[in-house]
């Protein structure tokens, strides 16, 4: 029989206004609620806040399977105006707890009646709920429209590859039911754009929707620390023979310069391997001084790293040419680009959208020697320093998140 699903906190609004407002009405499922999640934070809460702007009245739910009590006050916060409900946690593993909070979720959307149901992702309980949504209107057991937001590629030759056979399988599975089951899907990039067009899904109904930010961070000049070049990765993209063999072929070069690591690295066993090589290369190459004094780890700092990556000179973004990040949006890079640093970047999936070759970064081919060939000749003649403030343009007239919209946001 259907569970009874409590009321959203009282402090968020109640049920009973929710129903009674002539406002158009989103139901947002989330796949996760816990703050560190790159999606919610950088994605899901942007967007949302961008829809209550255009009018609607959004409520999202968040399953709290990976949402640890300490951190529901921090969540609280991260959320701010948006109504929110909190799914209990389970003491569940595997399809179990997918199931049960897929169900939560179709019963609240029986419930409230919103206009719409947004899937935040095409993984986990809300593709599945989408799924299942779509068969229960045709019988007539639910009206309403059904949307799903895509900043990634779950099936084969993406995430679903890293997992154990089975999962994989039903991750796949599971993924295209929903983006087949949707009546309309953003993504977040050119790739996953043309993906679901080869599936068969009509332009119309698939909206290119790329992240953005919200804030401008402040552009401060370099001061205290020396010529430096920004490392700004979790590892979770690149390989890290590549990205130590770039720095210590840049460090080589130009005896002044230190490398700023920013990052907590996605495993300890990447981390071991980029040190490793970063160490095997200082052996190799002559380096006065040696590559292990110039290399900085800072780690992940939150908002504070945003005074850090102010003060340096000049970035480098890696990244293999795979599935995985041809279809993502590379937050990092866009976050360098605001900021004003001038960017030099493998040409990898939407990277080339974002940064025009020689006027706001500087473009090579994923995993080539190429930009190690060049960077004494562009930086001796100094045609990069305007490549930050171009940048900065950039992120202000495409990604900037009060004016990003999709055509379908604005019709009921």
């Amino acid at each position: 029989s259907p569970s009874t699903l409590p009321a959203p906190q009282t402090e968020r609004g109640s049920l009973m206004a929710s129903l009674s407002s002539n406002r158009p009405r989103l139901l947002c499922l989330s796949p996760f609620a816990s703050e560190r999640r790159g999606t919610l934070l950088y994605r899901t809460l942007p967007m949302l806040r961008r829809l209550q702007r255009l009018g609607w009245q959004v409520t999202l739910l968040l399953p709290g399977w990976d949402l640890a009590p300490g951190n529901v006050n921090a969540m609280k916060w991260k959320l701010g105006k948006i109504d929110y409900h909190i799914l209990p946690p389970l003491h569940r593993s595997g399809i179990q707890w997918q199931l049960h909070y897929a169900w939560e979720m179709v019963q609240w959307a029986q419930r409230t009646r919103p206009d719409a149901v947004l899937a935040a992702k095409a993984v986990g309980a809300p593709a599945l709920a989408i799924s299942l949504l779509r068969r229960w209107r045709k019988v007539g057991r639910w009206s309403g429209q059904l949307w799903l937001d895509s900043d990634d590629w779950e099936g084969k030759g993406g995430w679903a590859d890293k997992l154990p056979k089975v999962q994989s399988i039903l991750v796949a599975t599971l993924e295209s039911s929903a983006l087949r089951a949707a009546d309309r899907v953003s993504v977040a990039s050119h790739y996953l754009q043309k993906r679901l067009l080869k599936m068969g899904r009509s332009p119309e109904n698939v909206c290119y929707l790329p992240n953005g930010m919200e804030t401008l961070p402040k552009r401060c000049i370099p001061s205290e620390l020396p010529t430096s070049v920004l490392f700004y990765s979790r590892l979770a993209g690149v390989e890290p023979l590549h990205a130590a063999t770039v720095l210590t072929t840049w460090l080589q070069h130009n005896p002044d310069l230190t490398a700023i690591w920013l990052g907590a690295p996605v495993s300890s066993e990447k981390e071991r391997k980029f040190i490793e090589a970063f160490n095997a290369n200082q052996r190799l190459l002559t380096m006065a001084p040696p590559p292990s004094s110039r290399l900085l780890r800072v780690g992940w700092l939150g908002a504070v790293r945003w005074p850090i990556m102010a003060q340096v000179d000049f970035a480098v973004y890696l990244a293999n040419d795979d599935i995985i990040n041809r279809s993502k949006f590379p937050v990092r890079l866009l976050e360098m680009m605001a900021i004003g640093i001038p960017i030099f970047a493998e040409k990898v999936g939407e990277v080339p959208f974002m940064i025009e070759h020689n006027k706001s970064g500087y473009l090579m081919q994923s995993s080539s020697t190429e930009l190690t060939k060049e960077i004494d000749r562009i930086m001796r003649h100094g045609a990069y320093t305007s490549w930050g403030r171009e940048a900065r343009r950039t992120v202000q007239k495409r990604y900037w998140w009060p004016t990003l919209s999709c055509p379908f946001w604005l019709t009921r």
